[in-house]
């Protein structure tokens, strides 16, 4: 699952796995001990890690996996992660962080990208690097989550019918 504040608390207190992804960062899974303290965090390959997120990690009892994710285990529900070597993980849920990319049509229309890869866009006009051309949600970076791409697709709906009604 995406989202520990609406799943989190039917899986509270069981054994998670966190897959690293560039969104939260190795030291996002500390968060997650709100909800459980036995976390593994899968880097699934990625074995370059800071000795102080180390620290940081082995402060908080979070044990660092680096071998790569080669299979989840369950019918219906998790019930381990296999690693490469054949060891299986037992977990009952694993978190990731969805990853947005711009589409094929953004790049095509030269659309300049931001350092994290998703569309520029001017934060209050939500307006891209083309004049005219508005990007909201996960195509924008704003919200990989329905509800906050809704959100912000809105917003850009909301801009742009102001900017049509003041020509």
């Amino acid at each position: 699952f995406d989202c520990p504040y609406c799943l989190g608390h039917e899986l509270a207190n069981t054994p998670w796995g966190v897959v690293n992804v560039k969104v939260l960062g190795l030291r996002g899974a500390i968060a997650y001990t709100a909800w459980t303290r036995d976390i593994v965090l899968f880097t699934h390959g990625n074995t370059e890690i800071a000795p102080d997120v180390a620290r940081d990690l082995e402060r908080a009892r979070i044990r660092i996996e680096t071998r790569t994710i080669t299979r989840f285990h369950g019918e219906g529900e998790l019930t381990g992660v296999e690693l490469e070597g054949g060891e299986i993980v037992p977990r009952r849920a694993v978190l990731y962080a969805p990853q947005g990319r711009p589409s094929d049509l953004a790049l095509m229309m030269g659309l300049a990208l931001g350092p994290d890869g998703f569309l520029r866009v001017d934060p209050s006009s939500r307006e891209t690097s083309m004049k005219g051309v508005l990007a909201a949600g996960d195509l924008a970076g704003g919200g990989l989550k329905a509800l906050t791409s809704a959100a912000d697709g809105m917003h850009a709906a909301h801009v742009l019918a102001h900017s049509l009604t003041m020509e």
